[in-house]
Protein backbone atom coordinates (compact mmCIF):
# COMPACT_ATOMS: atom_id res chain seq x y z
CA UNK A 1 0.00 0.00 0.00
CA UNK A 2 0.88 3.83 -0.67
CA UNK A 3 -0.04 6.93 0.10
CA UNK A 4 1.16 10.60 -0.88
CA UNK A 5 1.08 13.54 1.24
CA UNK A 6 0.76 16.64 -0.05
CA UNK A 7 1.30 20.67 0.32
CA UNK A 8 -0.51 23.02 -1.77
CA UNK A 9 -1.27 20.71 -4.57
CA UNK A 10 2.23 18.90 -4.64
CA UNK A 11 3.62 15.75 -3.42
CA UNK A 12 5.51 16.25 -0.28
CA UNK A 13 5.92 12.95 1.00
CA UNK A 14 5.72 8.86 -0.17
CA UNK A 15 5.03 6.67 2.20
CA UNK A 16 5.00 2.61 1.14
CA UNK A 17 3.77 0.04 3.55
CA UNK A 18 5.29 -3.19 3.06
CA UNK A 19 2.55 -6.03 4.57
CA UNK A 20 4.14 -9.00 2.81
CA UNK A 21 7.74 -9.15 2.98
CA UNK A 22 10.76 -12.07 3.68
CA UNK A 23 11.37 -12.55 7.40
CA UNK A 24 7.99 -10.84 8.33
CA UNK A 25 6.65 -13.98 10.75
CA UNK A 26 4.60 -11.39 12.83
CA UNK A 27 3.00 -10.06 10.03
CA UNK A 28 3.25 -6.71 11.19
CA UNK A 29 3.25 -4.33 8.21
CA UNK A 30 6.33 -2.21 7.88
CA UNK A 31 5.75 1.82 6.56
CA UNK A 32 8.67 3.67 4.77
CA UNK A 33 8.27 7.51 4.29
CA UNK A 34 10.42 9.56 2.49
CA UNK A 35 10.58 13.10 1.30
CA UNK A 36 11.69 15.22 -1.41
CA UNK A 37 15.50 15.15 0.55
CA UNK A 38 18.36 17.71 -0.58
CA UNK A 39 19.39 15.32 -3.44
CA UNK A 40 19.38 16.86 -7.37
CA UNK A 41 16.73 14.35 -8.20
CA UNK A 42 13.71 13.47 -6.14
CA UNK A 43 12.49 9.97 -5.04
CA UNK A 44 8.96 11.97 -4.40
CA UNK A 45 8.96 13.12 -7.59
CA UNK A 46 10.07 9.66 -9.27
CA UNK A 47 7.49 7.98 -7.79
CA UNK A 48 4.77 10.62 -8.45
CA UNK A 49 5.99 10.13 -12.55
CA UNK A 50 6.32 6.40 -11.58
CA UNK A 51 2.77 5.96 -10.31
CA UNK A 52 1.02 8.45 -13.72
CA UNK A 53 2.55 5.48 -15.83
CA UNK A 54 1.87 2.28 -13.33
CA UNK A 55 -1.09 -0.01 -14.61
CA UNK A 56 -2.84 -0.08 -11.39
CA UNK A 57 -3.39 2.56 -9.65
CA UNK A 58 -5.24 0.85 -6.22
CA UNK A 59 -3.12 1.60 -3.27
CA UNK A 60 -3.83 -1.77 -2.58
CA UNK A 61 -2.08 -3.28 -5.47
CA UNK A 62 1.84 -4.76 -5.62
CA UNK A 63 3.71 -1.15 -5.93
CA UNK A 64 6.00 -2.47 -8.77
CA UNK A 65 3.42 -5.29 -11.07
CA UNK A 66 3.37 -6.42 -14.24
CA UNK A 67 0.56 -4.93 -16.64
CA UNK A 68 -2.56 -7.72 -14.71
CA UNK A 69 -1.16 -6.23 -11.70
CA UNK A 70 0.43 -9.30 -10.16
CA UNK A 71 3.80 -8.35 -8.30
CA UNK A 72 7.36 -8.35 -9.74
CA UNK A 73 9.39 -11.04 -9.25
CA UNK A 74 12.92 -10.77 -8.31
CA UNK A 75 13.89 -12.07 -11.66
CA UNK A 76 11.75 -9.58 -13.84
CA UNK A 77 12.71 -6.79 -11.70
CA UNK A 78 16.52 -7.32 -11.95
CA UNK A 79 15.79 -7.27 -15.60
CA UNK A 80 14.05 -4.29 -15.66
CA UNK A 81 16.77 -2.68 -13.93
CA UNK A 82 19.41 -3.94 -16.03
CA UNK A 83 17.62 -2.46 -18.99
CA UNK A 84 16.97 0.98 -17.46
CA UNK A 85 21.01 1.29 -15.87
CA UNK A 86 21.89 0.03 -19.90
CA UNK A 87 19.32 3.02 -21.62
CA UNK A 88 21.26 5.20 -19.15
CA UNK A 89 24.66 4.07 -20.31
CA UNK A 90 25.82 2.76 -16.68
CA UNK A 91 27.55 -0.28 -16.33
CA UNK A 92 24.24 -2.46 -15.37
CA UNK A 93 26.54 -5.67 -14.47
CA UNK A 94 27.25 -3.50 -11.22
CA UNK A 95 23.97 -3.28 -9.68
CA UNK A 96 21.72 -5.67 -8.74
CA UNK A 97 17.98 -5.47 -6.54
CA UNK A 98 20.13 -5.30 -3.41
CA UNK A 99 22.13 -2.51 -4.75
CA UNK A 100 18.71 -0.65 -2.85
CA UNK A 101 19.53 -1.83 0.19
CA UNK A 102 22.96 -1.15 0.52
CA UNK A 103 22.62 2.13 -0.66
CA UNK A 104 20.26 3.00 1.84
CA UNK A 105 21.84 1.53 4.59
CA UNK A 106 24.96 3.64 3.50
CA UNK A 107 23.12 6.63 3.42
CA UNK A 108 21.72 6.22 6.75
CA UNK A 109 25.39 5.39 8.50
CA UNK A 110 26.46 8.16 6.51
CA UNK A 111 23.72 10.20 8.08
CA UNK A 112 24.41 9.27 11.61
CA UNK A 113 21.70 6.92 12.18
CA UNK A 114 22.24 4.57 14.65
CA UNK A 115 22.53 1.09 14.51
CA UNK A 116 19.03 0.06 15.65
CA UNK A 117 17.22 2.88 13.52
CA UNK A 118 19.56 1.26 10.24
CA UNK A 119 18.66 -2.15 11.68
CA UNK A 120 14.36 -0.82 11.87
CA UNK A 121 14.66 0.54 8.48
CA UNK A 122 16.30 -2.27 7.00
CA UNK A 123 13.61 -4.93 8.78
CA UNK A 124 16.94 -6.55 9.90
CA UNK A 125 17.00 -8.26 12.87
CA UNK A 126 20.70 -9.04 13.24
CA UNK A 127 23.91 -6.84 12.61
CA UNK A 128 23.69 -8.51 9.36
CA UNK A 129 23.08 -4.77 8.09
CA UNK A 130 26.49 -3.51 8.74
CA UNK A 131 27.49 -5.66 5.52
CA UNK A 132 25.51 -3.68 3.19
CA UNK A 133 27.22 -0.35 4.42
CA UNK A 134 30.10 0.22 1.90
CA UNK A 135 31.94 3.39 3.43
CA UNK A 136 33.94 3.50 0.04
CA UNK A 137 30.82 5.21 -2.21
CA UNK A 138 31.80 8.60 -1.06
Amino acid sequence: MFSLSYIQGKAAEVQVCFRRFKHNVRGMPKTISFSHGLARESAVVAMVEYLKVRPYSVPTEPLFCSVDATPLHRPVFDRILHKCLASCGLDSSRYKGHSFRIGAATDAAERGLSDSQIRSMGRWKSNAFQKYIRSHLN
